[in-house]
């Protein structure tokens, strides 16, 4: 029992030893890691200067970033306002077309009926003629009065003469106008369809390569011109150069009839000259038989001259030669041209 004890002693002993150790040791290693551990210092002047610039160049460059998605997001809207338009466009060819082939058809359709009204007005004539014959001879002219026997007579062959030659007048007329109507419908039509169709486009030309299998189908050419309203620039220069020498054609061909040289010698001579143009090769009939139906109207070319003169403004051009030409088609106009092709302006210079 007294060993036991003993043993139980010395076990406490050595566990309190342990323990007392233990906790010196424990104690030793805080003071060493006190003493291991430097207290925090300050930054110092160059270290504060360091983080404000890196603070700053961050800034510098959120901002730039942000004002690179602001430029993307601008894009993005520009090419979607863009793609409208070109839509619209596209659009408001394949009406143009539709339109033209609509036209051409209602022009045939008026064409057959103006043809009907000139048969049955032809078969009524000789059945007049026929019957007026069968009653006593009458001549189509003049002298079939001077031969009547009796005053009865005189009347009958004056009314006979004034039938026909209204009734044919009339005819003439009617069948002209249905001619032209298709004639200028058909042209556009064929434009269309056999791909004489010029399109000048501006804006994105990405977006235009996308629109252009839609197009090719129906034009000659799909020409790029540049920016958003550059192809209505274009257009507008091209049509003011037509119309100037339109003018000069009108002025050269009057001066040439004026001094007597025949229209057929004057083409001739033109067709071997510098000053040969497509437009003198597509006037020339109409100049030469003093047709002035619509090609293209006096009062589309006017409006195109007007539009030419703000966008010269606009850019400080004194264009004083378009001002001069735009003055001749306000006179035309003045005098009911409107509906006419701007060659007919010929006809102010025959009046002079």
């Amino acid at each position: 029992m007294d060993a036991f004890r003993k043993r139980s002693v010395a076990v406490r002993t050595a566990a309190l030893v342990a323990v007392v150790a233990l906790i010196g040791a424990l104690v030793l290693a805080v003071q060493q890691a006190a003493r291991a551990t430097p207290p925090p210092t300050n930054p110092s002047d160059t270290q504060l200067n360091t983080a404000r610039a890196n603070k700053t160049e961050l800034a510098n460059q959120v901002g730039a970033l942000s004002a690179q998605v602001a430029d993307l997001q601008n894009k993005v809207q520009q090419r979607e306002a863009e793609a409208e338009l070109a839509e619209q466009k596209l659009a408001n060819a394949l009406q143009k077309l539709q339109e033209a082939k609509a036209a051409a058809a209602a022009a045939r359709v008026k064409l057959t009926a103006a043809q009907t009204y000139v048969d049955t007005a032809t078969q009524q004539f000789r059945d007049f003629v026929r019957e007026s014959y069968m009653n006593s001879p009458i001549s189509g002219t003049a002298a079939g009065l001077l031969t009547a026997p009796d005053p009865n007579a005189l009347l009958t062959r004056s009314d006979y003469l004034n039938y026909s030659a209204a009734h044919r007048l009339d005819v003439i007329d009617r069948l002209s106008a249905a001619k032209v109507a298709q004639a200028n419908a058909d042209a556009a039509a064929r434009a269309a369809e056999q791909r004489q169709t010029v399109y000048y486009l501006g804006g994105d030309a990405e977006l235009i390569e996308r629109m252009r299998p839609v197009l090719e189908p129906i034009s000659s050419a799909i020409l790029h011109i540049g920016a958003l309203g550059s192809a209505s620039s274009l257009k507008l220069a091209l049509n003011l150069h037509i119309a100037g020498l339109g003018q000069i054609l009108c002025e050269s061909l009057t001066l040439c009839r004026a001094s007597g040289i025949p229209d057929e010698i004057y083409f001739e001579a033109l067709a071997r000259n510098v000053a040969h143009s497509g437009l003198a090769d597509l006037k020339q009939p109409k100049l030469r038989e003093r047709d002035y139906s619509a090609q293209f109207a006096l009062k589309h070319m006017d409006k195109d001259l007007r539009l030419a003169l703000e966008t010269a403004a606009d850019l400080s051009l004194p264009l004083e030669q378009t001002k001069q030409l735009k003055a001749i088609y306000d006179q035309g106009m003045d005098v009911g041209w409107k509906d006419d092709d701007f060659i007919g302006l010929i006809r102010l210079l025959e009046k002079s």
